[in-house]
């Protein structure tokens, strides 16, 4: 099948005459199991062409199929001796034989991809992509017939074996590339998980590309090629920080208290999405959640101005440029008594500020003791 076609010429067949008399004859010839691709241009000759792939073989296991030919032919004497003209009917005396056609896609054979070279690796940061380009192997009909496509087109698939083991995150694709009928893109795609990277850095994955003809799957070759994944360079900024439960202290007129400011707590919800940040705990020690309070970083509610305003001069405030503060709260009279709420807006040192409520407390007033008042005096001379 697909060469050129095949004749088989069977003009050199020779009927012997009993006895040998040496008369000249006609043949009359009937041929039995003739099809569109078997066909007689002279009696003797057959020719046997096809493209169709449906002619030969159906499977692997019997690529090719066998046709039952016969030939039946009636032989004319016209001077046969005293006889005159005699004729010899086939009458079943026939000549049978068959011609086999093979189906050369089921048993041609792919060759690696040859760009793949598994001694080189191709190296990604993780999180990005990187695409390596390929041009589609040729099978051994392809080369004999010089026919691309020939025996139908081409399917690839990436596994992590040769037992076709699907990959466990689909981040590498093969795809065709645009208005290149031949070339494919080979992408991968770290982008697609997080849980590509473990604690080490690089990670090197092993996989199978696949090759195979669609209309024959059993025809088929594995290429093997390596992707190596780096880790992404450490980025802290995606630290972000959630606003902590807020205390609720009591202080009392007269007496002073020194409590320590409650920090924000750090999230690290990031490293689910951002694969920088994923990447300072994965390889690194992480981000450091620490931070100041700056001067005037810490404003009195006043139940008018949004954001607050100054402390009070009862509430006393300094910075000391690390993430441990504390704050001196001093009420001086019952005029005080109530629930007050302080803004703090801290300035980690990885991540956006935040502003949150630091602290509501509560001024109490109790009276211990009363001051007795002096005694009036009179002076002058009284008056009668």
């Amino acid at each position: 099948m697909f060469s050129a076609s095949k004749r088989i010429d069977l003009t050199s067949l020779v009927y012997v005459q009993a006895p040998p008399c040496g008369y000249a004859y006609t043949s009359s010839l009937t041929w039995t199991g003739l099809t569109t691709f078997i066909t007689t241009p002279s009696n003797f000759i057959l020719d046997v062409f096809s493209q169709d792939t449906t002619v030969g073989g159906t499977t692997s296991a019997a690529p090719s199929q066998t046709y039952t030919m016969t030939l039946a032919n009636d032989i004319t004497i016209a001077s046969n001796g005293p006889a005159g003209s005699s004729t010899f009917a086939a009458s079943g005396a026939t000549i049978t034989f068959t011609i086999t056609i093979t189906n050369p896609c089921w048993t041609t054979t792919i060759p690696q991809i040859n760009t793949f070279n598994p001694a080189t690796a191709m190296t990604v940061v993780n999180g990005a992509s990187v695409v390596q380009e390929y041009t589609r192997p040729v099978n051994g009909v392809e080369t004999s017939t010089k026919r691309a496509l020939i025996c139908g087109a081409y399917a690839f698939e990436v596994y992590q074996d040769t037992s076709d083991t699907a990959l466990s995150v689909n981040w590498i694709k093969i795809a065709e590339k645009s208005g290149s009928p031949g070339q494919y893109l080979f992408t991968a795609d770290t982008s697609v998980s997080l849980t590509l990277l473990t604690n080490v850095s690089p990670r090197s994955y092993t996989v199978q590309i696949k090759a195979y003809l669609v209309d024959y799957p059993v025809v088929k070759t594995y290429t093997t090629k390596t992707v190596e994944i780096t880790g992404a360079t450490c980025d802290c900024s995606k630290l972000a920080w959630d606003a902590p439960t807020v205390p609720t202290p009591t202080f009392a007129v007269a007496a002073t208290g020194t409590p320590t400011l409650v920090l924000p707590v750090a999230n690290k919800g990031a490293q689910a999405t951002s694969f920088g940040f994923d990447a300072c705990y994965k390889l690194g020690s992480g981000c450091a959640e620490t931070g100041r309070f700056q001067a005037g970083s810490i404003k009195y509610d006043d139940k008018v101005t949004t954001g607050g305003v100054a402390l009070p001069s009862w509430i006393t405030f300094s910075s000391t440029g690390t993430s441990t503060q504390t704050i001196t709260i001093a009420p001086t009279s019952g005029t005080l008594n109530g629930q007050h709420t302080l803004f703090a807006t801290f300035t980690p040192t990885n991540g956006p500020e935040k502003t949150y409520t630091v602290m509501k407390f509560t001024v109490t007033c109790t009276i211990t003791d009363y001051s007795l008042p002096s005694a009036p005096s009179e002076s002058g001379t009284p008056a009668f």
